[in-house]
């Protein structure tokens, strides 16, 4: 087979030597799984930048924040979709499942995630609470800062830093307590963003397990003959290295057995 590349495919991690074995189709498809992982990516991403916004008001660091986590993202699946697999000692079994790393991985990033994006929807309670807290804290540093007016008779500062920011924060932290003190709503958004990132793995099993089934036996095949190989090549090594002694009778009764099976690794054909 010689299916043209997949870029997509091979910058989420898959070996460009094994999509080259690949149909087209089967290109194609892990093409799209892959745009469905960056969408992924993309999602875990904005909560990132939301909570940067909230917390120091720059969209340059907003920015800085989505592309630091999408990077960060996008290299976990990498690493998990170049290193997960199949193993060169087992045998691809005909009910193929893709590998459950990425869920597992992008499941746990996600409960994480959905933290900082559930700032997107405040309710008006507890936007009514952080205002409260906010008022508080003003009159009491107002109170604080005329008592020391009064004590020390200096004279007031022409721009109180502390006042300003008490003036344009957030309060994240206490938005999310506040969030969770009535759950359900909190419960239901952290799911549906749990769901929307995970919505790659599904599709996985539905629409691209062929693809993934027919990736997964050509990297089966290659460290098969391997495997193979190296065996052969230790065989020969040592039966040269035994040639030296005159007691020596080819073949070498102890020959090392390949722990493969030679037809599986001559057998190019797929499973179905």
């Amino acid at each position: 087979m010689s299916g043209s590349p997949a870029p997509l495919a091979a910058l989420l991690g898959y070996d460009p030597a094994l999509l080259r074995e690949l149909s087209s189709a089967e290109g194609r498809d892990l093409d799209s799984l892959s745009q469905a992982w960056l969408l992924s990516c993309l999602v875990l991403a904005l909560p990132a930048g939301i909570a940067a916004w909230l917390i120091e008001h720059s969209i340059l660091l907003a920015v800085v924040a989505m592309a630091a986590t999408f990077l960060l993202v996008l290299n976990l699946l990498r690493l998990v979709h170049a290193g997960s697999g199949t193993a060169p000692e087992l045998r691809l079994k005909k009910d193929f499942r893709p590998s459950p790393l990425p869920v597992a991985l992008l499941f746990g990033l996600s409960l994480i995630m959905s933290q900082p994006a559930q700032l997107l929807h405040t309710p008006d309670n507890v936007r009514e609470a952080v205002e409260q807290h906010r008022t508080a804290l003003i009159a009491a540093h107002l109170k604080v800062q005329e008592a020391v007016q009064e004590t020390t008779g200096a004279d007031p500062q022409s721009e109180d830093v502390f006042l300003r920011g008490l003036q344009r924060c957030q309060f994240v932290v206490l938005r999310l307590r506040l969030l969770w003190s009535s759950p359900e709503s909190t419960v239901l958004w952290t799911t549906l963003f749990i769901g929307v990132v995970l919505v790659p793995a599904a599709l996985s099993r539905v629409f691209w397990s062929q693809a993934l089934a027919a990736y997964e036996q050509a990297r089966y095949l290659r460290a098969a003959r391997m495997v193979h190989t190296l065996t052969r090549q230790g065989n020969a090594d040592v039966e040269r290295a035994l040639q030296h002694y005159p007691t020596h009778r080819p073949p070498w009764p102890f020959a090392l057995a390949s722990p493969l099976k030679q037809a599986d690794v001559q057998n190019p054909g797929r499973q179905s």
